[in-house]
């Protein structure tokens, strides 16, 4: 069906309702077979409403499903490209590239391979392993909580964790971590989960971010993003529970999270509001920072237990 045709069908339907409409005014509710006439049209109406919702959900979940897929083609093709890319640029053989060419054409071979006695350091399968670079500069020991450290990158600022993908980073002037997941950087630290007898503080944002002078006596979390001058740290409470943002919550779901269950995880993005986002970032670098602190401790047992 092309376009011409969709708008044809379109313009019928609309042609459609509107003489249900005009015959819906036209009708008087005063009359009693031509009340029942008004309502039968009225439901004939929702009918077509609920069959057209039903259409455009089923339009937009093939769209959604065809973006998908071409999204992972164009993916898989740039993984491809930036694999070739890293090989063509690295110095993926120790021997001189001159050398290289001299040998080929000697041989007169027609397509260029590498000898055998070249090898290509940090490599597998004659390719140079892409995405497990270590940090371009060392690593400090930095705290995550009191007597616990982790290692992590020091950076000015949130753009240079992209140097270091996979690696904690620490921004010294904003005194937090960050780090950097597809392309995207994550920025936050460990926090305080109050119990549920505490009356929680830090958990909502300041609605007025960029105004707070001294962010430490609000109530209310005030981000560096917003507001340059804060240090503040969000703080969270066991009165949480995950509420799906494609609902509202209900009068007791006062703190809550919006992300976290796959079965809804498509609408709840969809419904995201940006505070919901940013809450859901704080929390899950805090436990992100807590899980990595783990693994240190799980690695030295580990370590033990083979001695």
């Amino acid at each position: 069906m092309n376009t011409i045709q969709i708008e044809s069908v379109n313009s019928d339907l609309r042609d459609q309702i509107e003489k249900y409409t005009k015959r819906l005014n036209v009708l008087s509710v005063y009359n009693k077979d031509e009340l029942i006439e008004k309502g039968q049209l009225l439901s004939n109406l929702q009918i077509v409403e609920k069959s057209l919702l039903d259409t455009l959900d089923t339009l937009k979940n093939n769209i959604n499903e065809q973006k998908q897929v071409l999204e992972k083609y164009m993916r898989d093709a740039e993984e491809n490209f930036n694999a070739v890319r890293q090989n063509i640029y690295s110095n993926a053989y120790v021997q001189p590239i001159s050398s290289v060419i001299k040998s080929t054409f000697v041989s007169k071979v027609t397509k260029p391979i590498a000898p055998k006695s070249l090898k290509p350091f940090n490599s597998k399968n004659g390719w140079v392993e892409v995405g497990k670079k270590k940090p371009l500069q060392k690593t400090v020991r930095r705290e995550v909580a009191p007597d616990l450290f982790i290692q992590a990158v020091t950076v000015n600022n949130l753009e240079d964790a992209q140097n270091h993908p996979g690696w904690w980073c620490w921004l010294d002037d904003e005194h937090r971590f960050c780090i950097s997941i597809n392309g995207k950087v994550y920025a936050g630290n460990t926090t305080v989960i109050h119990s549920v007898n505490e009356q929680p503080v830090k958990f909502f944002e300041h609605r007025r971010c960029d105004k707070v002078d001294n962010w430490k006596e609000s109530d209310y979390y005030v981000p560096i993003e917003k507001n340059p001058n804060s240090r503040d740290l969000r703080h969270f409470t066991n009165k949480m529970k995950f509420v799906p943002a494609s609902r509202s919550p209900a009068k007791y779901e006062t703190y809550c999270y919006r992300l976290g269950s796959k079965d809804t995880l498509k609408d709840d993005v969809m419904s995201l509001k940006h505070e919901d986002y940013t809450l859901f970032s704080d929390l899950t670098c805090n436990f992100l920072l807590c899980l990595t602190t783990a693994s240190v401790e799980m690695d030295r047992r580990d370590n033990a237990d083979n001695y």
